[in-house]
């Protein structure tokens, strides 16, 4: 029996074009994220081995911002819609290579030995990019693409990436001065193992931070996602929402 040949229809065109945002963060993220441990791993192993001990810090403080981009991707996907431009995919897979650099920044280098105590660069960058990606999903998140019934999450999505922004930012900003003071005034004038030991404890307090405040966060944040739809009543009337210009 001849198989029957299949041609891709438009709604088959359809479905995936309205889920391409969706899942292009989706197969970015799962990349990034497999690279970068790869890496976090074998740093890991090379502080264990060196006993250097003031690299892991730094190395934990990496893996929270992992988690954190994690986690607040999961959250986003469930709540994109079909817009999406192409900053959607270029700060995606910068960021992937900013986590690659500061697990890789950390391994130890004989040729320029102290050049591992740049590791508050590389979150600067990663931070930067997170503020342009967040920054990007904010205009492309609109409460008309969403039915009645769902507005008020949706206010709340937009308001949970306003917050997301803002810290990023903050953390950026947090990290651009603790670089510029470790490398113009305590590594010149206290040496540079007085830095190490000082990007150590800021490091710790950025580790403790996220794993204590955004990233608890995060997840409840997809928590509420689920029981907001999940307690939605399956009769709900659609309520129509009404714009400037337009009669309903």
């Amino acid at each position: 029996m001849e198989q029957r040949e299949h041609r891709i229809s438009a709604g088959d065109v359809k479905g995936r074009a309205y889920n391409f945002p969706r899942d292009n963060y989706l197969y970015i993220g799962s990349i990034m994220k497999g690279v970068a441990l790869y890496f976090a791993t074998l740093v890991l192993m090379e502080i264990f081995k060196g006993g250097e001990w003031r690299r892991l810090p730094p190395w934990l403080a990496s893996l929270a911002i992992i988690f954190v981009t994690h986690l607040t991707w999961g959250r986003g996907v469930l709540l994109t819609g079909v817009r999406a431009n192409v900053r959607d995919s270029v700060f995606p897979l910068l960021m992937g290579i900013s986590e690659f650099f500061m697990f890789d920044i950390l391994q130890s280098d004989k040729v320029h030995p102290e050049f591992w105590l740049n590791w508050f660069l590389t979150l600067v960058a990663n931070c930067f990019l997170a503020v342009m990606l967040v920054r990007n999903r904010i205009s492309q998140t609109k409460e008309e693409d969403f039915e009645g019934n769902m507005q008020l999450l949706v206010k709340d999505f937009r308001g949970w990436l306003k917050t997301d922004w803002l810290g990023a930012g903050g953390i950026g900003v947090f990290a651009l001065l603790s670089w510029l003071a470790g490398r113009l005034w305590i590594s010149p004038y206290y040496g540079a193992p007085r830095w190490a030991q000082v990007q150590a404890v800021l490091a710790a307090a950025t580790f403790l931070m996220l794993c204590c405040k955004v990233i608890p966060e995060a997840n409840e944040q997809r928590a509420k996602i689920a029981n907001y739809v999940t307690n939605l009543p399956d009769n709900e009337s659609i309520v129509t929402v009404s714009r400037p210009g337009k009669t309903e």
